[in-house]
């Protein structure tokens, strides 16, 4: 009986503790998520909702004020700070499903790309260790088990992109779909 006792109050209360939750892949989403529950999530300022595709001055404002080649189909965009600069949050999904995540940062006072590049390189480099890749001249890359991203100079930009461990498989599939 006393093995008993001691089992409940000991091991239950072990079990609980030595649980721990699995930490967001992306800001404070997972991926998989629906546009709705991302929405519900991302506290920062809503700038555009793909969904809203009529408003065509907003989407050129926003597509020039941060340098975006193209809109996904499936996306949220915010607008927000990381490490202090302004920059653009886009949540890109497929079929409703969030599958890529990043942060854009276009605009520049006193300091150009390169410097900012080099500060959030050594900010996630001490998070996160060294990078796993150098991707050509223009960044780099780490991968973990629930995600991918990379920090790329690209002009007078600056992307921190998140995505899907299984990215490419996944916009495969998608892009073989609408064939």
């Amino acid at each position: 009986m006393k093995i008993i006792i001691i089992y409940l109050l000991f091991f239950p209360p072990m079990y609980i503790f030595s649980q721990k939750e699995k930490s967001p892949d992306y800001r404070n989403v997972y991926w998989g998520m629906s546009k709705s529950e991302v929405l519900k999530s991302e506290k920062a300022t809503l700038i555009w909702d793909s969904d809203n595709e009529e408003d065509i001055e907003l989407k050129v404002s926003i597509q020039s004020r941060y340098h975006l080649p193209v809109f996904p189909e499936e996306c949220l965009l915010y607008e927000d700070r990381l490490y202090s600069y302004p920059c653009a949050i886009i949540y890109t999904f497929i079929n409703n499903k969030l599958y890529d995540g990043e942060y854009r940062i276009s605009h520049f006072d006193n300091e150009d790309a390169s410097s900012v590049f080099d500060l959030l390189l050594s900010k996630y480099s001490e998070k996160y260790g060294k990078p796993n890749h150098s991707i050509l001249s223009i960044g780099v890359s780490w991968i973990q088990s629930n995600r991918r991203f990379s920090i790329l100079k690209l002009g007078k930009d600056v992307i921190v992109r998140y995505y899907h461990p299984n990215f490419n498989e996944i916009k495969d599939d998608f892009d073989k779909s609408k064939i």
